[in-house]
């Protein structure tokens, strides 16, 4: 069972104040950064707290009104700079830089994730 409201309370918590350390490993007691560097896992984590919260309640509206915050965790975890370095390949294939990843989300879910087209 879920408890909606302690779940949207997380959420709205972890998309708003805490948005800025999406990303970071591991922090002191006092907030100083322990270990400096990107985590994927770490940046990736509200995207899937928040996928299933969606899947498991409906609330589509709680997903639109932080679109903003989706955007700003999209363009962390997907920069798409200059082309690999001669014996190097990139993680992302057929993805330029400027391309938009996600232009649209849509109400199809698969495997408690949503879908873009």
């Amino acid at each position: 069972m879920t408890n909606k409201a302690a779940a949207r309370e997380a959420l709205t918590y972890a998309l708003t104040v805490q948005l800025h350390n999406a990303g970071t490993h591991s922090r002191f007691i006092d907030g100083i950064v322990l270990e400096t560097g990107f985590q994927l896992d770490e940046a990736a984590a509200p995207l899937v707290a928040l996928a299933s919260y969606v899947e498991r309640t409906g609330d589509v509206a709680f997903l639109a009104k932080h679109r903003d915050a989706l955007r700003e965790l999209q363009d962390r975890i997907v920069q798409v700079g200059a082309a690999p370095a001669p014996g190097q390949i990139s993680i992302l294939q057929g993805i330029t830089k400027g391309d938009k990843v996600v232009a649209k989300v849509t109400d199809q879910i698969i495997d408690g994730l949503r879908v873009a087209e």
